[in-house]
Parts: structure tokens; sequence; C-alpha cells
């Protein structure tokens, strides 16, 4: 492997190493060690790194969709719940004005 080589990979793996979720004992375990690494280490763990950096990109794109999901849902429980709330007055208040003609009626008597 030359020097271009091993500066590039070194610098790729850097990148994927700040943004991976490992403890950072392990991360400065890695750092500190690369120079000694040989190069199918380095590709061993890059290759881990990048599946993780995948991974982690698909689990925040479907939590953006199930957090997206979950509003609409929330807001047409919302409608719902209100239609059943003004369904339940409207029944309310149609008892309320045929008790008040039974009254009326009974009084006319």
């Amino acid at each position: 492997m030359t020097n271009l080589d091993t500066i590039t990979k070194a610098k790729k793996l850097g990148g994927l190493l700040a943004n991976s979720l490992l403890d950072i004992s392990v991360k400065e375990m890695i750092i500190d060690n690369v120079a000694q690494m040989s190069e199918e280490t380095m590709d061993h763990i890059i290759e881990a790194l990048e599946t993780e950096t995948e991974f982690l990109d698909h689990l925040q794109a479907e939590l953006k969709r199930y957090a997206l999901w979950q509003e609409d849902e929330w807001e047409k429980l919302s409608i719902l719940q209100k239609r059943i709330a003004e369904d339940f007055a409207d029944d309310e208040i149609d008892e309320l004005r045929r008790r008040q003609k039974v009254d009326e009626l009974k009084n006319d008597f």
C-alpha cells in the first residue's frame, strides 16, 4: 500500500469514526493504532463503519417516516374525535328539543 493510499484510507477512517456511535475509547484505540494496521485490517474497519453509517441512515429515514405517519394518524384521530363530539352534542341538543316539545305538549293539556 502506498503512502497516498494509507493517507486516503486513514482520512476516510477518521471521518467514519467521527460519525460512529462507537465508544470514544474504541475510537481512540483505532486512531492510536492506525499506523500499525495492515491494509486488510483497515479495509475491514472501514467496511464495518460504512455498514454502520448505512444502517443508521436507513434507521433515521425509517424513524422520520414513522414520525410523519404518526403525526398524520394523530391528526386523523383528532378530526374523528371532533366529529364524534359534534355528533354527540347535536344528538343531545335534538334530545333536549324533543323533551322540550313533550313538556310543552304536556303543559297544553
